[in-house]
């Protein structure tokens, strides 16, 4: 991408909010960024950067549409191993009961946030999936939940039509980008 378009995504508003809550998403979205335009010429790097999304998979609910849909094993092999290098690191640096703690603490934690009652206060508000904007109209998290996964699944089937077309790499790009919004339930 052009210095023009890199400049302006990381002095964007929502860049700018992301670095004062410590977040992470636009790391994340630069990840996505650089390993679809390259998965075509560089499936072992592109897979290589796309497993690192291990650390916020729900972005990289796509990925295996994209990579399925133009049958690119190396980077599908490359996505695997790189994700399991990330996880045997962290089981290395924290030990194995990170894992269980992650599982027994983790969940239930996302469980509460998901059943919570919303309030016009808290961060979940400021969701932009389908997700959240149902459960602000008052739906139940089963409606919500149902309602989410249908639009993920259409944003998969969407970005597969994209990845088998003949469109530009850069349409490609796009168009999964905006879909991985719709699909990405948090």
């Amino acid at each position: 991408m052009s210095w023009p378009v890199i400049a302006c995504t990381l002095l964007c508003p929502a860049a700018l909010w992301n670095y004062e809550c410590g977040q992470i998403s636009l790391l994340t979205a630069c990840l996505f960024a650089a390993g679809l335009l390259v998965m075509g010429d560089a499936p072992w790097r592109a897979g290589a950067l796309l497993g690192l999304l291990v650390i916020k998979p729900q972005l990289a609910l796509l990925l295996g549409a994209a990579m399925l849909a133009t049958r690119n094993w190396r980077a599908i092999l490359a996505t695997g191993t790189s994700a399991l290098v990330v996880c045997l690191l962290v089981t290395l640096l924290l030990g194995p009961q990170v894992w269980r703690a992650y599982f027994t603490f983790g969940t239930p934690v996302a469980a509460q946030i998901l059943n919570a009652t919303l309030s016009k206060h808290s961060y979940e508000t400021f969701g932009i999936s389908l997700f959240w904007m149902v459960r602000s109209l008052g739906a139940s998290v089963h409606l919500a939940g149902l309602l989410q996964t249908a639009v993920a699944l259409a944003a998969a089937g969407l970005t597969w039509h994209v990845w088998r077309g003949t469109g530009a790499l850069y349409q490609k790009f796009a168009v999964t980008a905006w879909a991985a919004l719709l699909a990405t339930p948090l």
